[in-house]
């Protein structure tokens, strides 16, 4: 459109020079014209005259081309001088387009990647606040790695418990299967060791001397107390047990044990050890539980302080079942938690639950082992095998049967 404009405007100025050259030489050529007209007229034939219309008709053509040479280099340098233009203008219009062009290419890159970053942004961020609810505090159990550490521990002492239990029945139980000692010598050291829980009525009937601790030894609710190895309450469930289980069976000489009467005593303590042997190992066992074990896990981030199974699971069920300080925590976490939290904390209550049921059924393992001993000493005394002797009214020199000659020397 503007080169059209410009091809005009030249048309337009062309026309005005060319007419303004043919005013010229047309006024031109009637001053000439008229004077050589005149001089013609005027002297037909005369030579002076012929010369000077010659002279006139020169000047004329000189002056005619003259005036067009004027009108051609005009007329070229208008036309170069319009080209000139158009071709600027033509240049500039296409540098504008360029640039106009460049530019909108980069303002739109710019606004492709503004809107991608932004995009980018928005994403990062809420990936950001979806791991912060899912494994922050809100999406996590409460007190996710203590509780964890606990559980674990849990575990661990509670395996350690369960494999002491044999240990025990053999160190700690004077009359454990198996075992062969005289009798008297037992019953003299468990009386010295009771000095310790001597009632004040036992004082009086000279059994003993009144100690720190009277009755301890006697009472079933000290097995259920939680102590630690070496301590009053440990010792005095040891008393405990010894006293629930008895005395052991005394040795004999190797050349009894090897005739039949020997031989139908060491099968009558083999039973006998067997119909026992249940009862004495749930004793150790619900011991075990209320003891810590020797290189155990502790309380959480206070290694001064080494808890036993029990204690375990008494303080997981008061961090979730209200008895404990950290119920009032546990609630509150509660409270904010985000979907998964409440559903991992669910998740851990579960374990909780099912270690309870884990020594639930391992107690009633041992009570059925207790019920079958009893329904077979049931089944024995029917059938007549098995007789129960009242020792108190037993002569005094009852003997028992020994299997190891370095027993029967004790």
């Amino acid at each position: 459109m503007r080169t059209s404009n410009t091809r005009n405007v030249i048309r337009r100025q062309n026309k005005k020079t060319s007419r303004s050259t043919i005013s010229v030489l047309g006024l031109t050529l009637a001053v000439i014209s008229g004077s050589a007209s005149a001089y013609y007229c005027a002297s037909v034939g005369n030579p002076v005259a012929v010369n000077t219309l010659k002279m006139l008709l020169q000047q004329a053509d000189l002056v005619e081309s003259t005036a067009l040479k004027a009108l051609d280099a005009n007329l070229t340098y208008g036309i170069k001088k319009q080209q000139e233009d158009v071709t600027t203008a033509i240049k500039i219009l296409t540098k504008q387009e360029a640039v106009s062009a460049q530019g909108i290419v980069d303002n739109a890159h710019k606004n492709a990647q503004t809107l991608v970053t932004a995009y980018q942004a928005i994403k990062q961020s809420e990936q950001m606040k979806k791991a912060q609810i899912q494994f922050g505090a809100h999406g996590q159990a409460f007190k996710a790695c203590e509780v964890l550490s606990d559980r674990e521990q849990a575990q661990e002492d509670s395996k350690a418990a369960d494999s002491s239990i044999l240990a025990k029945v053999g160190s700690e139980v004077i009359a454990a299967p198996g075992v062969y000692m005289n009798p008297h010598h037992a019953q003299k050291a468990m009386l010295e060791a009771h000095d310790e829980f001597c009632t004040s009525s036992q004082e009086a009937s000279g059994l003993c001397n009144s100690g720190p601790n009277a009755g301890l030894s006697l009472q079933a609710a000290t097995l259920f107390t939680t102590s630690s190895p070496n301590t009053a309450v440990a010792r005095a469930q040891n008393a405990l047990i010894n006293n629930m289980v008895g005395l052991p069976d005394a040795p004999i000489d190797a050349k009894v044990a090897k005739t039949s009467a020997g031989q139908d005593y060491v099968m009558s303590k083999l039973a006998k050890d067997a119909l026992t042997s249940p009862a004495i190992t749930s004793l150790k066992a619900i011991q075990a539980q209320y003891t810590p074990v020797e290189g155990g896990g502790s309380n959480s981030h206070d290694s001064s302080t080494k808890l036993a199974p029990m204690q375990h699971l008494e303080k997981s069920v008061s961090r979730y079942l209200g008895s404990g300080s950290e119920y009032k925590d546990f609630a509150k976490s509660q409270a904010i938690k985000d979907e998964r939290g409440l559903m991992v904390d669910g998740l851990v209550q579960m374990t909780e639950r099912l270690h309870l049921q884990y020594q639930q059924y391992k107690s009633n393992e041992r009570k059925e082992a207790i019920l079958a001993a009893l329904v077979s000493s049931e089944a024995k005394l029917t059938d007549g095998s098995m007789t129960v002797n009242d020792r108190s009214k037993s002569a005094g020199n009852i003997r028992r049967i020994a299997l190891s000659q370095s027993l029967a020397q004790q």
